[in-house]
């Protein structure tokens, strides 16, 4: 997985690398991710973040993918330890939505 992601004409470098998420699947199959800390730093708001968030997850996973896996996407800034100890990095993430393993924990 490449994980270093370019945003136009911004000039915004994304290392994806190192981000974590939590993943929760519903009964119908789809997916909700979150994605736990910041996308970069800086002053962005967080409308930005999820653009870029949605941005790389495109890049990597596809387009298609993501509209038939994903039913929503979020980041949770400040996560708690519960959240890390579940946590998937980018790798892990992108095999489970491609079927490479299962989730079992529901949304709460």
């Amino acid at each position: 997985m490449e994980a270093n992601f370019s945003l136009g004409g911004a000039g915004i470098e994304i290392d994806a690398r190192r981000w974590l998420f939590r993943v929760l699947q519903y009964p119908d199959g789809l997916f909700e991710i979150i994605l736990l800390g910041k996308v970069f730093e800086g002053g962005y708001q967080k409308e930005e973040h999820l653009k870029a968030l949605d941005f790389a997850l495109e890049c990597e996973l596809g387009e298609r993918l993501l509209n038939e896996k994903i039913y929503a996407i979020d980041i949770c800034e400040s996560p708690t330890r519960e959240d890390l100890g579940d946590a998937l990095n980018f790798d892990a993430l992108a095999r489970l939505l491609r079927g490479g393993f299962t989730k079992s924990r529901s949304p709460i």
